[in-house]
């Protein structure tokens, strides 16, 4: 029964849904919309479950995902093009765009045009310089040939020797948007997007319509041609439930698009998911189907139900240990009643041996006092006690009646020899009166010397002796 109740409660506590101490979301470089949408969310996600949420800056969507392997964070958000399949799907945050930026007196035309230059793609470990090594693989350009390869795109503001960038980000980015603004820079278009995106699941064709960036609007001066694929935010399978759909509800149900307007609608959610989602996350975006909700109860139901069996498990426990221990107490109070009677036995045996042999009548009544009021005590003090069924109780008691019988013996006995003797004693002294009243019988009939009452016995006495 004790292995049932452990196992049970094993069972129950790793299945029981806990919430961290923190919740702790990776998101990239603190000046790059990754880390300022976490940032954003964060507020929310507290005020929700009331935990602290802490926005961890990296590298990006390789080290976010190695961050959550290592159980270093609860929340991530990275490029769809990264692999993340062992993770579920919180929500597709907005479509990140790839861009190629030239600088305008570069002469670059084309994106064959970037081999042998210096073209920022992105800091190792993040999901811009993973995009940026797709489309380059595409055109044929070799990466080994590129230089400052690693600078992050906003150091085109200030490094004149970097001469372009591949950048896959949202449209919301203000890094993006102040490079553009400066009038200094122009937009490529991809020429072959529609053949990568039959060759890559995670990358779609998006076009940039024309003056979406720059101050004057002429960015791009027409519609363009790029490639987009989709930021979201991951977490384990595991992860509860409940904090699954905090996050879903501060990015969908917050004044987010007020601050981030590329921010996905909820209607436009699923268009944008190719993957698994969170359990949480099917409930919410699909309630119709309920699959999130069913697979919710079910596992409600199996944690409540280990918790049943837990429960009643403990119940069992403490009531075998609550009847041992009432078994404890009632032996102990029987051992110290056992004590207590064997001293009433002892002072028994003393009136027993004190009275042996003797037929005095007042030590055999005293005797008698002692021997019942030794019962009385006894009786008195273990009224509504355990011991009384107690078999030396019985003995006990059996012990005190046959001696008190046998002294009432022995005192009837004892006074009866006494009546008897005062009888005989009585009866030698009944013949003498007897005869005087035969001899004044015979005085009294006989008419001679009626005055001679005094010697008349004496002669009467004579003649019968004769």
């Amino acid at each position: 029964m004790v292995t049932l109740f452990v196992s049970s409660l094993v069972i129950y506590f790793f299945t029981l849904e806990r919430l961290p101490d923190e919740i702790r979301i990776n998101s990239g470089r603190t000046t790059g919309l990754y880390y300022r949408i976490a940032s954003e969310l964060a507020t929310s996600i507290k005020d929700r479950v009331d935990i602290p949420v802490k926005v961890v800056d990296s590298n990006g969507s390789l080290a976010n995902v190695k961050a959550l392997d290592q159980e270093e964070a609860e929340f991530a958000i990275v490029q769809g093009t990264v692999d993340f399949s062992q993770y579920s799907i919180v929500t597709p945050l907005y479509p990140d765009v790839m861009l190629v930026i030239i600088r305008k007196e570069s002469g670059i035309s084309n994106i064959r045009e970037l081999s042998g230059k210096a073209i920022s793609l992105g800091p190792q470990g993040s999901g811009m310089r993973q995009s940026a090594t797709k489309l380059l693989e595409h055109y044929g350009v070799a990466i080994e040939g590129l230089s400052k390869t690693e600078e992050y795109f906003d150091r085109l503001l200030e490094n004149q020797e970097l001469q372009g960038a591949i950048v896959t980000t949202g449209i919301d980015n203000q890094d993006l948007k102040q490079i553009l603004d400066t009038g200094d820079f122009a937009l490529l278009p991809i020429e072959d997007a529609e053949a990568i995106e039959l060759k890559s699941p995670f990358l779609k064709v998006m076009q940039i319509p024309q003056g979406l960036f720059g101050l004057s609007g002429d960015v791009p001066p027409e519609n363009i041609n790029v490639l987009a694929t989709t930021a979201f935010v991951i977490t384990r399978e595991d992860t509860p439930d409940e904090l699954v759909q905090a996050v879903i509800k501060s990015v969908h149900e917050e004044n987010l698009r007020v601050s981030f307007p590329g921010v996905l609608r909820r209607e436009q959610v699923t268009e944008w998911v190719s993957s698994s989602m969170h359990p949480a996350a099917l409930a919410y975006f699909y309630p119709a189907d309920n699959i999130g909700m069913i697979t919710q109860i079910i596992g409600s139901l199996n944690a409540l139900k280990e918790l049943i069996l837990a429960t009643v498990a403990l119940c069992y426990l403490f009531w075998t240990y609550w009847r041992k221990l009432m078994a404890r107490e009632a032996e102990a109070r029987l051992e110290k009643q056992r004590v207590i009677l064997d001293r009433f036995m002892e002072a028994t045996y003393k009136v027993e041996e004190g009275q042996s042999g003797s037929y005095e009548v007042d030590l055999l009544r005293d005797s008698l006092f002692r021997i019942t009021t030794i019962r009385l005590r006894a009786l008195k003090q273990f009224t509504d006690h355990e011991i009384r069924s107690d078999q030396r109780f019985s003995i006990f008691m059996t012990q005190c009646g046959d001696l008190i019988n046998k002294i009432q013996l022995k005192m009837v006995s004892q006074l009866a020899s006494a009546d008897v003797l005062e009888s005989i004693e009585r009866g030698q002294a009944v013949p003498q009166p007897k005869a005087a009243s035969e001899s004044e019988k015979a005085k009294e009939t006989s008419p001679q010397k009626p005055k001679s009452k005094k010697k008349t016995p004496k002669k009467v006495g004579k003649k019968g002796s004769k």
